[in-house]
């Protein structure tokens, strides 16, 4: 088995980003108040919203699988129980927060 117990609730999240980052990657996603990068900035023209909206997809999608590729080497070094969960949330907080972070700070680029 890849990932071991207490890992298998973690990799949900990295799941989530790699197949929710797809759609905006391909601009599938119009401007809208529930999925997607929403600032005023993005919201503020469809031009906007989907150059905005393929790059944050893009860092998500990155990050996924980031986390995906953490999460399994944690799994293979077979870690105690509690250490292993401590590192896969620390694998996947962190390329989410990095993701959510660059988009932050290349916003004036749109």
């Amino acid at each position: 088995m890849i990932f071991p117990d207490p890992l298998k609730s973690l990799i949900v999240l990295p799941l989530i980003m790699i197949f929710g980052s797809l759609p905006l990657m391909l601009a599938k996603i119009p401007p809208n108040h529930w999925y997607g990068f929403r600032t005023s900035k993005t919201m503020s023209s469809p031009e906007t919203w989907y150059r905005a909206n393929k790059r944050g997809g893009k860092y998500y999608f990155i990050a996924g699988w980031i986390e995906l590729i953490s999460l399994a080497i944690i799994s293979a070094i077979h870690l105690k129980s509690e250490t292993a969960m401590e590192c896969g949330l620390a694998a996947a907080v962190a390329p989410f927060t990095a993701a959510i972070g660059l988009f932050i700070w290349r916003i004036d680029d749109f």
